[in-house]
């Protein structure tokens, strides 16, 4: 029962390394208990073997008790990930603890009643003992490799009541000891009544939805699409909505966001694929580490020029989901001839294949959860490299947002320590990348560095994901390795023998800001990138320097992305700055709050619905983007009858009336507005407005 109690409690509680002891703790504190109370029970009422029936009949109670009642137990938790061990205890005890203590009952009771079966205590002991040894594996097995995949967490809770039961009904047709007891028809009774009342689809209805909206608080819009009780994990599906169509997908597995479609973690999970291949001039074999929802796999697969993939995941279930992401048959990664999949852990397969790869990159579940230490530790990354073709190349997820400054320089340190030309590149806000080589390769040509910018249906995702040109490729650069190393200055490395590096706090208070604004430093970053000796080596000559002037491209797509983690300027001024100083579209629609996944909504919408008033706004948005500046002041106005974005489209709307020429429109809209609105005084972003284009609508 212990097996599937932990897959249950995963769906609230965070699997670290100091969960799984907390959780067996309540299991076995209850089991020494009630074999204490057994054995006083036993001094004081030599008859006590009489009531095993009754026992097993509770312990069915109990199992079906503890199960409905659990909703209330994590109520008072709300939508917070249960991590410290004080919670895993509060929610453990009424859940394992009723049904565990009466198991430690069970045993020493049944035992005293085989004793008369047997020639000696040590002979009852034994196979007592080995009975029970026998059944804790069959049941684990039976639990963890057969019920939870086929029946789930619910139906093999049910089961295992019914087992109690049976087992009760076996001890009332065949006492251990006398004649059935009164007691004991009553509790088999009540143990009717309680799997007669089973909570059937609690799970689905209550409590599924707990991870769910945790991880979907501030969605106005939100639904649950598919729920997978796998081998090794429960996987749940939810989509973000706009306005009843679906933006993105997002996979939980327990307790855990794993992954999801959103344009932010497509945008990183995709680089690891189209900044080697822009690099590297015969990339020709790919191995993958992890699936998550396929972005990376999705990724390999868009690029024609690489001939095998080889996909490695512990999980066959979440491998099984695919089609929730891919509907279209035609579009799943796990599909495309050139795919090989395989079902084994990661690390094992970088020690027992004898295969090369120009390129091994990978999606690894987030630092803290037991086990992920060792995904990034120093012999991993040696792994990897062992497994490198001459040239090839290592991308990897550094996930900032998840480690304090001390894991962030140990993990650094080991990758370092493994590859000596290092790098350290933006993704997505705090979701970094690491690249490594083993050895040198040829300097691509400008021409082949260009090539997916010339691919349509790459060219297009590259588009959406805020990488619109090969200049901008350059402008993702951080550091190189003199650069990691004096950051990481004396840190230890994260080895095998050292996990809990990964989980260390933060050095100082002010650390981890400090770390941040060494990292988010675009003007530092350009200066390195201008003198780096890996730019020189990896760079077409004829992009190093158009590179250099989209560095402050990737300050306006970091105010973004980091949001309030970085010191901001106006949201508009960044937009102008945009606009007036370069080609490029996305970060316009990333600094207003719309993006790529909620356009795809705009253009899918029908005529009528387009003029939501909240699809105007992101039509609007979008127009302005392109430069169309009087057709995003007309979608501006009508966008203002929507409560939601009204004051941020009216200033977007004044903004494009100056944009198209409109200065003597906007200059009176202005004014009517603020005079309406009976504020005194001009804020921050109305200054910025004047001083640019002139508007003051506080002049009467």
């Amino acid at each position: 029962l212990e097996v599937v109690w932990f897959r249950f409690l995963l769906l609230f509680v965070k699997g670290s390394s100091l969960a799984f002891p907390v959780m067996l703790g309540v299991v076995l504190a209850g089991i020494a208990l009630g074999g204490l109370a057994a054995s006083l029970l036993m001094r004081l009422m030599p008859t006590a073997p009489r009531f095993a029936a009754t026992l097993a009949f509770v312990a069915a109670v109990a199992t079906v008790a503890s199960y409905a009642y659990f909703p209330r137990v994590i109520e008072p938790f709300g939508l917070t990930s249960v991590t410290q061990p004080d919670a895993i205890v509060r929610i453990s005890l009424p859940l394992m603890l009723p049904v565990s203590f009466v198991s430690g009952m069970f045993f020493p009771i049944v035992g005293v009643a085989l004793r008369r079966e047997f020639r000696s205590e040590i002979q009852t002991a034994g196979v007592l003992t080995l009975v029970n040894t026998i059944g804790e594996a069959i049941g684990s097995l039976a639990a963890g490799f057969v019920m939870l995949p086929l029946a789930g967490i619910e139906r093999t809770v049910f089961t295992i009541a019914i087992v109690y039961g049976g087992i009760g009904a076996l001890l009332m047709w065949r006492p251990v000891k006398g004649r059935p007891t009164a007691i004991g028809y009553a509790a088999g009774l009540a143990s009717v009544i309680a799997l007669a009342m089973f909570p059937f689809g609690e799970l689905n209805d209550r409590l599924v939805s707990i991870p769910v909206e945790r991880f979907a608080e501030g969605e106005p819009e939100r639904r649950l699409i598919a729920v997978r009780e796998g081998l090794t994990e429960t996987i749940v599906f939810f989509q973000r909505m706009l306005l009843g169509k679906p933006v993105s997908d997002v996979m939980l597995t327990n307790s855990f966001s794993m992954s999801t479609t959103g344009y932010g973690v497509r945008r990183y999970q995709k680089l690891y694929v189209w900044w080697p291949v822009a690099v590297h001039p015969e990339l020709k074999h790919a191995l993958l580490i992890g699936y998550g929802v396929g972005n990376t796999a999705k990724a390999l697969t868009d690029t024609a020029s690489i001939e095998s993939i080889d996909l490695v995941d512990l999980s066959r279930d979440i491998l099984a989901m695919a089609p929730v992401v891919f509907p279209n048959e035609g579009d799943q990664p796990l599909l495309d001839p050139r795919m090989h999949v395989h079902i084994e852990d990661g690390r094992y397969f970088l020690q027992t294949s004898n295969q090369q790869f120009d390129l091994i990159t990978g999606e690894p579940p987030p630092p803290g959860i037991a086990g992920v230490e060792n995904l990034y530790s120093r012999e991993y990354f040696q792994l990897m490299r062992d497994r490198l073709a001459d040239g090839g190349l290592v991308t990897y997820w550094l996930p900032l947002a998840d480690l304090s400054d001390v894991s962030t320089k140990a993990i650094l340190r080991a990758f370092c320590d493994v590859f000596d030309d290092c790098s350290i590149w933006n993704g997505s806000g705090t979701n970094l990348m690491i690249v490594g080589s083993r050895g040198t390769h040829a300097v691509v040509s400008d021409r082949q560095f260009r090539a997916q910018w010339s691919t349509p249906a790459v060219a297009a995702e590259m588009k959406r994901l805020g990488v619109e040109r090969p200049e901008q490729l350059g402008a993702l650069f951080i550091g190189d390795a003199s650069f990691v190393r004096a950051l990481v200055d004396n840190a230890e490395p994260l080895t095998d023998d050292r996990p809990k590096l990964i989980e260390a706090p933060f050095s100082s208070p002010t650390a981890g800001s400090d770390l941040l604004a060494s990292i988010a430093d675009t003007g530092a970053a350009r200066t390195r990138f201008q003198t780096s000796p890996l730019i020189a080596r990896l760079w077409p000559s004829a992009l190093l320097s158009s590179s250099v002037p989209y560095f402050d491209v990737q300050h306006v797509i970091d105010a973004h992305m980091y949001g309030s983690l970085l010191r901001q300027s106006l949201a508009l001024e960044d937009v102008h700055r945009i606009l007036t100083g370069s080609t490029v579209d996305m970060p316009v629609l990333w600094r207003l709050a719309s993006n790529s996944d909620i356009q795809r909504v705009v253009s899918s919408a029908t005529p009528d619905e387009q003029m939501n008033p909240l699809l105007q706004y992101h039509l609007a948005i979008r127009l302005l983007s392109e430069r169309s500046y009087r057709q995003a002041a007309d979608a501006f106005e009508r966008a203002t009858a929507s409560p939601q974005v009204r004051d941020n489209a009216f200033v977007l709307y004044i903004y494009s009336l100056c944009m198209s020429g409109q200065r003597a429109k906007a200059q009176q809209t202005s004014r009517e507005a603020f005079a309406a609105s009976g504020v005194s005084s001009l804020p921050p972003l109305w200054i910025w407005m004047k001083e640019t284009f002139g508007i003051d609508p506080s002049r009467r």
